[in-house]
């Protein structure tokens, strides 16, 4: 999902989502999305990947107010399954592309609850991953 030859990266973190509502209801969201955001790149930076600073080619963030606004969750949670005794999705990475598979052959799932721990993320990984069964389905299927 990113230019051939380039890698992307996920900086994931709880944050609360009282917090970023009143700061912008107090009117400088923006701001301060963008110094956690640089406060973030420099931490990183000036630790575990002291390279990524002159890396860096696209940048976006998401706050639990935006992640409510897009998709609708609850105070913007990314994640939703309870702590139950047994996992009605895979949850297990080993096997995480098997997840977008149905009982019908020619039909994925995708989205936050076709694996678990659920998610945005999770979402977007599995939405990848059936399409690219599609497309190796397909190609199989022009071969023949």
């Amino acid at each position: 999902m990113v230019p051939q030859g380039k890698t992307g990266i996920i900086i994931s973190f709880l944050a609360e989502y009282d917090l970023f509502n009143k700061i912008q209801k107090a009117g400088w969201l923006d701001e301060f999305i963008l110094d956690l955001e640089n406060r973030v790149l420099r931490v990183i930076s000036d630790s575990v990947y002291p390279m990524l600073k002159d890396k860096i080619i696209a940048r976006f963030s998401f706050t639990p107010l935006s992640i409510e606004n897009r998709v609708g969750s609850s105070e913007g949670a990314i994640t939703g399954w309870s702590f139950q005794n047994s996992m009605p999705v895979i949850n297990k990475i080993q096997i995480a592309d098997h997840s977008v598979l149905t009982p019908v052959p020619s039909i994925y799932q995708a989205g936050q609850w076709a694996y678990s721990p659920a998610g945005v993320p999770m979402a977007i990984l599995t939405g990848k991953l059936a399409a690219d069964r599609i497309l190796r389905k397909m190609k199989k299927l022009r071969k023949t």
